[in-house]
């Protein structure tokens, strides 16, 4: 678990312990390597908070996880953009869309984080490197009235 200030017993309600109490639940805590927030939005009255987690998998990630994919450009072109919007609305992100996001914003770390760029294993890494580092960009699309 993190060190962090925030993970002390007066911090129980802040979203980032709330992600660490979830690793945890799901008995990957002990190998997280890397824990960033990364987007947030609106759901009906709520927020939702991302965060994405880097951690050292039990073994290769396919024996692990078997039904897991790799995100690569084969899948981004099939989903394609997302929607655009009017420029005085938020945009509806599609769950494609935010995991896009998250992973892009893991690739902008590698480049401008040297912390989060020492906690990324080297396998991840060379991953990474393919795609443009990014914090921003799915909605380059000017949107056209309709």
């Amino acid at each position: 678990m993190s060190q962090n200030p925030s993970s002390t017993a007066e911090c129980r309600s802040d979203p980032h312990f709330e992600v660490e109490t979830l690793l945890a639940d799901h008995g990957v805590a002990e190998r997280q390597r890397l824990l960033h927030s990364t987007s947030w939005r609106a759901d009906g009255p709520h927020v939702v908070l991302t965060y994405i987690a880097v951690f050292d998998p039990a073994g290769l990630v396919v024996e692990t996880y078997p039904d897991a994919l790799p995100l690569g450009d084969e899948l981004l072109q099939a989903v394609g953009r997302p929607p655009t919007n009017h420029a005085a609305d938020a945009p509806l992100p599609r769950y494609i869309d935010v995991l896009t996001h998250a992973v892009r914003h893991l690739r902008f770390l590698l480049d401008y984080d040297a912390t989060a760029r020492a906690a990324t294993p080297q396998a991840l890494a060379r991953h990474l490197m393919r795609l443009t580092p990014a914090l921003a960009g799915l909605y380059a699309a000017q949107h056209e009235e309709g």
